[in-house]
Formats: structure tokens, C-alpha cells, sequence
């Protein structure tokens, strides 16, 4: 088997809300987020019950990113943005993820279309 060889699952539009932002306005409550991810999947490797990791189950991670939303409190969607994919990490069998975000009520304020976020990280060996 070519250990090289990675598969993509991939999840665009995601929108979901969390209580994030430095500013007094940003913590009076929840705000929208959209999010775009990428899971890199080894090409082939079987899970424990013979199905490949390819085929991971859309809602579950879907199930997993709200689950973690709900949870949270960040000031900096930095901090947001790593703590999710090291939950990631330890729930499923991703090699790397790439996770964007978009904060939309912050670029609506700015005047601009989109703002926000995009960070890649690697599973550590």
C-alpha cells in the first residue's frame, strides 16, 4: 500500500453558532460561524469494522464540530480554530485537517464579504 496516497472528505457551509469574540458586543451572545473543512484520510487503511476510512460518516463529524461549538467560549478564533481540529485529532482518524472560518457578522461590520480564518495542521507522529 502507497503510504503517500490520501484521500479528502470534505464539509463547505457549515454554519453553526458559538459564543466567540473579544469585544463586549461579541459576548452578549451567540453568533453565526461558517466553516469550511478538509480531512485528509489515509487511501485505503480499513477501520475496525472493514469499512475504509474514506468513508466516514458526514453527520457524524457534522454532529462532532456542533458538539464542540455548543461547548465553547473563546475570546480569539485561533484558539477556537485549534482546540477544534485537536478534538478532531483524537475522534477520528484524520492525518491532517485544513479548517476555515468565516465570521460573517464581523465582515458585515467591516464592509467586506468575508473574514476569518484558515489553518492546517498535521496529526503529530
Amino acid at each position: 500500500m502507497d503510504r503517500s496516497a490520501m484521500d479528502t472528505i470534505y464539509i463547505t457551509g457549515l454554519r453553526l453558532d458559538a459564543l466567540i469574540g473579544v469585544y463586549a458586543w461579541e459576548r452578549q451572545g451567540r453568533q453565526p460561524l461558517r466553516l469550511d473543512l478538509e480531512l485528509q484520510l489515509q487511501a485505503g487503511e480499513a477501520l475496525s469494522d472493514g469499512a475504509s476510512q474514506a468513508a466516514l460518516d458526514y453527520a457524524h463529524v457534522v454532529a462532532e464540530v456542533r458538539a464542540f461549538a455548543d461547548e465553547r467560549s473563546d475570546a480569539l478564533l485561533e484558539t477556537f480554530a485549534e482546540a477544534l481540529c485537536a478534538r478532531l485529532f483524537e475522534r477520528l482518524p484524520a492525518a491532517s485537517i485544513t479548517l476555515r472560518i468565516d465570521k460573517p457578522q464581523a465582515a458585515l461590520l467591516l464592509g467586506c464579504e468575508h473574514v476569518g480564518l484558515v489553518i492546517r495542521r498535521q496529526r503529530a507522529a
